[in-house]
């Protein structure tokens, strides 16, 4: 008969291994939206672009009789993906700069009350350094940006963007109460990319209407998001708007033609996770990808919707800020061209 031997330490041992067991198996299950996002083996994609970018604008045929100019420009700054270094006002008339306080938003405020008449300039150029990333598959105890009072924004509705009616009906549709947050979200974004289309065409798209989206189920970047930020609120989940510039990928200067937002949204344990929905339309080989992160090819400007860019003010808020609001004698002022260029320094 084999002779069986015992440690006296063998029991020990094994109790320590079963608390340790029973340890990782209740941070898995607090834990469970951030697990579940580890899952993917995500990790930082580490290229990154450095672009020299130019941001112009004409306000043209001002009235020799007009007496106030007011103009505003939405100010990149420096975040957690992306560097702003060098940045250069060239204008005729005094500004300053300040900070929206719904969103921390960093505005370009120019007023002059003398020598406004015939065409006026104003040149914001700037270096930006833009990373690519995914969220980490490390977990966060904190996010400075993820106080409860910030929350609270980004779970209410925006002028265009409900969190109830049909856009909240939309949501239930598809989700189960029993998911994860992190997996509502992912159900959500799979839903927005396979049910919308990239169309410009007609009218009522690029305004950032949910409820037109969920609708009509087609239009630009605005309206993609839109729905994603209204269904993704509407099931408790804080959500955001993120515009600013896409950078081409395959050029190393040149126009900028027009604008591009995206999404991100709040996971305890995770921070801030941004989505692409149009992108991930456009180009279906990079679906996975533009869930929990983004490329290089973009510089981000605001946060946002519903835009207060002046305090105590008759002015409405603005939809959302990327291009410069102007204003003469107190009244919106629309004879203005904007043009955007990029130089990639990498």
């Amino acid at each position: 008969m084999k002779k069986v031997c015992y440690n006296k330490y063998s029991n020990y041992y094994s109790f320590l291994f079963s608390l340790k067991l029973i340890f990782m198996i209740l941070i898995m299950i607090c834990c469970s939206d951030a697990i579940l996002f580890a899952s993917g083996n995500l990790h930082d994609g580490g290229s990154k672009r450095t672009i020299e970018f130019s941001y112009n604008i004409l306000v043209n045929n001002v009235s020799a009789n007009s007496k106030h100019l007011e103009i505003w420009l939405p100010v990149p700054k420096t975040t957690e993906h992306q560097e702003v270094s060098n940045l250069n006002i060239s204008c005729d008339y005094p500004y300053t700069f300040k900070k929206e306080p719904k969103y921390n938003n960093l505005i370009l405020a120019i007023k002059s009350n003398e020598g406004i008449s015939g065409d006026l300039s104003v040149a914001m150029d700037f270096l930006v350094t833009r990373k690519s990333y995914r969220v980490t598959d490390k977990l966060v105890t904190s996010n400075v940006e993820g106080n409860n009072e910030n929350l609270e924004n980004y779970l209410a509705p925006d002028r265009f963007v409900p969190v109830d009616g049909i856009v909240a009906e939309e949501a239930q549709k598809i989700l189960n109460k029993d998911m994860a947050s992190l997996e509502k979200a992912k159900v959500l974004y799979d839903h927005v990319v396979s049910n919308m289309s990239y169309d410009k065409s007609g009218e009522g798209w690029g305004k950032g209407d949910a409820v037109y989206a969920c609708n009509v189920k087609k239009g630009n970047c605005t309206d993609f998001h839109s729905l994603f930020i209204g269904m993704a609120r509407a099931s408790g989940i804080p959500s955001r708007f993120v515009i600013g510039f896409p950078i081409p990928d395959k050029k190393k200067q040149g126009e900028i033609y027009g604008y591009h937002c995206w999404a991100e949204f709040y996971i305890n344990g995770l921070g801030w996770v941004p989505i692409d929905a149009s992108e991930a339309c456009k180009y279906a080989e990079k679906r996975d990808m533009f869930f929990g992160g983004l490329d290089a090819n973009r510089v981000q400007f605001t946060i946002g919707r519903d835009i207060q860019i002046e305090d105590n003010s008759n002015i409405m808020p603005l939809n959302y800020f990327i291009y410069p609001y102007v204003r003469i004698d107190g009244e919106t002022y629309s004879d203005v061209k904007y043009h955007f260029r990029f130089k990639d320094l990498s």
